[in-house]
């Protein structure tokens, strides 16, 4: 279990100082560093994913990571997920991101705990290397209380059809926790949160207070 926390911390770290230090493209909804702490301090719950997307005609998307949902002033011990994705059109080339999204609502907790975080939409990218960063609002299919600000790093040129799925790591969730855990105790913080992660919590909280500066 600490291993696997420790794992997630670093994982979410990272992706934070990723996106901190990439610049949006210019006509994007948050204009200059991809990590706006708006985005930060305004979430509910937030999703850390990486991510690798490739495809010649038929692409796909795949990645892990976790869910974090606000609980008390703090937050919660990590969810863990997947992601699968479906493009179909003219995809060419690979890339590898680091994603996170946020949820603004309270509603948008129990959407990702009832698996019913879907996105469908047309994809136009057209990447070369070195990083490319955006932030995007995000398709659901119950709800558009979703945003996502994502670095990427590959080669790819993609005008597609899309369709994917957010899905709970169940078989994760219950190495990590035992075959009883579920995602509503993780998310609503009946599951203790691990010290491991506190690295991490501080880190949002810190970031969030700046969006008052």
């Amino acid at each position: 279990m600490t291993e696997s926390h420790e794992s997630a911390c670093a994982l979410g770290t990272k992706i934070l100082d990723t996106l901190a230090g990439t610049v949006t493209e210019a006509d994007s909804r948050f204009e200059g560093n991809s990590l706006n702490p708006a985005f930060i301090a305004s979430s509910n719950i937030l999703i850390f994913l990486e991510t690798t997307r490739a495809g010649l005609f038929l692409g796909t998307t795949g990645g892990k990571g976790f869910a974090i949902a606000k609980v008390g002033g703090s937050w919660s011990a990590p969810c863990h997920v997947t992601l699968r994705k479906f493009e179909l059109g003219a995809i060419i080339g690979f890339s590898s991101s680091y994603t996170i999204i946020s949820g603004i609502s309270k509603r948008a907790i129990q959407e990702i705990i009832d698996d019913n975080y879907t996105e469908f939409g047309t994809d136009v990218t057209v990447q070369l290397w070195p990083k490319e960063a955006g932030v995007d609002d995000e398709v659901s299919v119950n709800s558009s209380d979703f945003v996502s600000a994502s670095c990427s790093n590959g080669v790819l040129f993609d005008f597609s059809l899309s369709g994917g799925a957010l899905r709970i790591d169940t078989k994760k969730n219950a190495e990590v926790y035992g075959q009883d855990a579920t995602a509503s105790q993780l998310l609503n913080g009946v599951t203790p949160k691990p010290k491991e992660m506190v690295p991490l919590y501080q880190k949002i909280s810190a970031i969030a207070k700046t969006a008052l500066n």
